[in-house]
């Protein structure tokens, strides 16, 4: 019986070991889940607000307008921040967030609702010690791998009205997965503000200090992941802005708003694969970008192809931009077979000799027309950005960019003309005055009157 009774007593053991396995393997799997895309995009930069009312707490500065890389918000402003440290860490996590919604969304001369959608993290920030970084190196997941955040209690909580902590005896990570934002407006990120409100006010109302920090898995600006050889199309909630951008390899970036042929508008482009090559080696980039949804003269299957050289004193720049499509003889031939290929080559001087490593951008570019003025469809590009041969260390990003716009813009020069005109004025003004002479002699009520001649007149 008793040998019975040790077996039994070891199988439940050994269950009860399982059991355990399991729960910390469920635990696991759903601290993966929140942070979902972000561990996939380790190039996304995101912002995060960083607010505590624990009073021994000091932010490290940082530079304006640096990105703080995951190494340094690691080792800088989450181990410092939490070491030996028992304060309550809660994790605000967000979907998709970028320092512009702080900017288009946040009026800092109002309190309302309607015109302020941030008003409680505003108020938080105000009242408590905090720091805001623009730009963060995917932050979310630092947060989950920093060890003494690790060995804390973890409390996951989907639903601001649910039991924030039942004891506050010992410190705990909260994470608070916000709501997906469907769109990007002043009531969504309202909503968001009034979930962080509700949880602020229950931690304010436990013993123990808490840090919080506020920050999404992805930057808004990428709203969908394609792979690195695809065009990319972004759409605000107006759909009056169409924004594309295409990253071949990491060796091409292209970026445009509203780019239209003649009257129509392109929405979204891809790149052609099998046409397309960029080796800085060999001085050579050929770029092939198809898009559809034109409709013109029985045109079908356009695509724009843009080929960069190098220089023997390394700057690139376009040799050559040109528009490909078939066309059938009329409306009733049949696309593929009646079809044929015609090729349209545009002015490549709208983009200037930029240096290697360089990008080039221009915001207001004028209709590109055609080299003969035989055809008259134009191409459109507004915030037009464009970098053949990307080097390392620039991987997701375009390097610093050579504008269109020179130093002298019309404003400069009507300041200066206008400026030299006035100090010519003043300077002529300061001679007359110089040559003017005081009298050299003077009547004397006693003496002899003074008698001028006509010669000395």
């Amino acid at each position: 019986m008793s040998a019975e009774a040790s077996s039994t007593s070891s199988e439940m053991r050994v269950k009860s070991l399982v059991s355990t396995a399991r729960r910390q393997r469920c635990l696991l799997l759903l601290l993966t889940a929140v942070l979902g895309s972000s561990s996939v995009l380790a190039s996304d930069r995101v912002p995060v607000l960083v607010w505590t009312n624990d009073r021994s707490v000091s932010f490290p500065q940082h530079l304006a307008g640096h990105s703080v890389s995951r190494h340094e918000f690691q080792n800088s402003y989450v181990k410092d921040l939490t070491l030996d440290n028992q304060d309550n860490i809660v994790l605000f996590m967000q979907d998709e967030l970028s320092a512009k919604d702080f900017a288009r969304f946040s009026d800092a001369y109002h309190s309302d609702e309607e015109k302020n959608s941030f008003r409680h993290v505003k108020s938080l920030m105000s009242e408590m010690t905090s720091t805001f970084l623009p730009s963060v190196h995917n932050p979310a997941s630092v947060l989950m791998e920093v060890e003494n955040l690790k060995s804390r209690k973890v409390k996951i909580l989907d639903d601001p009205q649910d039991i924030l902590l039942e004891t506050d005896d010992e410190p705990h990570m909260i994470i608070v997965r916000l709501p997906e934002l469907r769109h990007h407006s002043h009531k969504s990120f309202s909503h968001l503000d009034n979930v962080i409100g509700v949880v602020s006010l229950q931690l304010k109302a436990l013993t123990r200090p808490f840090i919080a920090f506020y920050t999404a898995a992805l930057s808004s600006k990428d709203t969908s992941h394609e792979s690195h050889r695809q065009g990319r199309r972004l759409m605000e909630d107006s759909g009056a802005i169409s924004e594309i951008f295409v990253n071949v390899s990491d060796t091409f970036y292209f970026y445009t708003q509203n780019l239209t042929l003649g009257n129509d508008s392109i929405a979204a482009v891809e790149v052609d694969d099998k046409n397309t090559q960029c080796n800085e080696t060999d001085r050579n980039c050929d770029i092939v970008l198809k898009f559809g949804g034109i409709e013109h003269n029985n045109m079908f299957d356009p695509q724009i192809r843009f080929q960069f050289n190098i220089t023997s004193d390394s700057f690139w720049y376009l040799s050559q931009f040109t528009l490909e499509y078939w066309m059938t003889p009329s409306s009733n031939s049949s696309p593929r077979v009646d079809s044929s290929m015609h090729t349209v080559e545009y002015r490549t001087d709208f983009v200037y000799q930029t240096p290697i490593g360089f990008s080039f951008h221009c915001n207001h570019l004028p209709p590109i027309p055609v080299k003969n003025d035989s055809y008259s469809l134009s191409f459109q590009f507004n915030k037009f950005q464009i970098q053949p041969f990307v080097r390392e260390g620039y991987e997701g990003r375009f390097g610093h960019y050579n504008d269109c716009v020179g130093f002298f813009t019309v404003g400069t020069w009507m300041f200066l003309i206008s400026a030299a005109i006035l100090i010519a004025i003043l300077f002529f003004g300061i001679i007359m005055l110089l040559k003017v002479s005081t009298q050299d002699r003077f009547d004397d009520a006693k003496g002899k009157t003074i008698t001028v001649t006509s010669a000395e007149g």
